[in-house]
């Protein structure tokens, strides 16, 4: 086996587990808010503080594309529309990521929050597969 295909091989390897972890990402918190008069909160991808479904059934989507799409490429090397795939999964998800980050981090009247530990592992997460990707 070549270098390269070495190399190609660590990579996809390398970004099912992103993937696995973007998808484990979804179901962590995502944010701690303290809403005057009601307490302090935990919302998740999946249930936010609120109770309403929140965007971890899209972001579960995200690292399930990654990982198909990370083993499509590494059944087949040639794969490029796998690759192109993956790349859309990853910045999707790198795209929510920041707005979370952003919107969670604003000031809002009566709600104090705080981004959880769910938003950073998949921004982490995102950051090394796209470090990966072009290998």
């Amino acid at each position: 086996m070549g270098r390269r295909r070495v190399f190609f091989v660590i990579a996809a390897v390398l970004l099912i587990g992103v993937g696995l972890t973007i998808v484990a990402a979804s179901f962590a918190t995502w944010v701690h808010a303290d809403l005057l008069g009601v307490g302090l909160r935990d919302g998740s991808g999946w249930n936010n503080v609120a109770g309403h479904l929140s965007f971890g059934p899209g972001v579960a989507a995200a690292g399930i594309a990654v990982i198909f799409m990370s083993v499509a490429a590494l059944l087949d090397r040639r794969s490029r529309a796998a690759l192109v795939c993956v790349l859309v999964a990853l910045l999707a998800a790198l795209v929510l990521a920041v707005v979370q980050i952003v919107d969670l981090n604003r000031t809002v009247s009566g709600v104090e929050s705080r981004v959880g530990v769910g938003i950073w592992k998949m921004a982490a997460a995102v950051v090394i597969g796209l470090v990966v990707w072009p290998i």
